[in-house]
């Protein structure tokens, strides 16, 4: 764990999120982190305060993301990419990263398609608008994983779609309501659509994020904890 990592200060969703993870229990309300967030050394002594151990949350930690969105990205609620890496100590011999491949199909619930590209095992699926794609690379004393998702036809989708379809709502009740149907009460409407569509689609888009991202970050823990396993086979 790197000193950045200590100095970095966790959302409070990012602090609930390391805590299930590293205790693996998904029931139950998580200790509230201050507004300003907490660093990695507080994120710990709460987590000591309730039985969990600092090695889990320090592994649980080492899987989120360090990028932070950009400006853009949190104006709309988040990023359609997501991508994390993630080494394991240990070799996964090329005939068990099989085996790795089927966590991710049984945690996305799509079969997919797998190749071999130059020792490393690739394997892509989803949907029409959200795909995923993992990469499990053998190296000499450690085995790294990567995950990923792009659902940019799902922001399209929700901002086009939802948005719209709000906005064209929106002005026909104002228009009739306020301005009784006329052409420049139709124009003033539909631009104080605009706002409320936009808040109802970032608000919608903003769940989704949230939702894949922790999608993503379980299945590299699923991953890697199937890594642990065979390494520890073999050994």
């Amino acid at each position: 764990m790197t000193s950045s990592d200590d100095e970095r200060r966790y959302s409070e969703d990012e602090f609930a999120l390391v805590l299930r993870m590293a205790s693996e229990v998904q029931a139950g309300p998580d200790p509230a982190p201050p507004q300003e967030g907490l660093t990695l050394s507080q994120i710990r002594e709460i987590a000591a305060e309730v039985g969990i151990e600092p090695e889990r949350v320090s592994r649980a930690v080492a899987l989120l993301p360090s990028a932070e969105d950009s400006v853009v990205s949190r104006l709309i609620g988040g990023r359609s990419r997501h991508r994390l890496e993630h080494s394991v100590p240990g070799v996964v011999p090329a005939g068990e990263l099989g085996r790795i491949i089927d966590v991710a199909r049984r945690a996305l619930s799509t079969q997919g398609e797998t190749r071999e590209v130059l020792g490393a095992l690739e394997w892509k699926g989803g949907t029409s608008t959200v795909s995923f794609g993992v990469s499990i690379t053998p190296r000499e004393d450690e085995t790294t994983l990567q995950a990923s998702t792009d659902r940019t036809e799902l922001l399209a989708g929700i901002y086009a779609g939802v948005g719209i379809s709000s906005a064209v709502v929106f002005t026909v009740l104002l228009g009739k309501l306020a301005f009784g149907g006329t052409d420049a009460g139709l124009i003033a409407s539909f631009l104080s659509s605009l706002p409320p569509a936009f808040l109802i689609a970032r608000t919608l888009w903003k769940r989704s994020t949230k939702r894949y991202r922790e999608r993503l970050l379980h299945l590299m823990d699923a991953m890697a904890k199937e890594v642990e396993a065979v390494v520890e086979e073999v050994a």
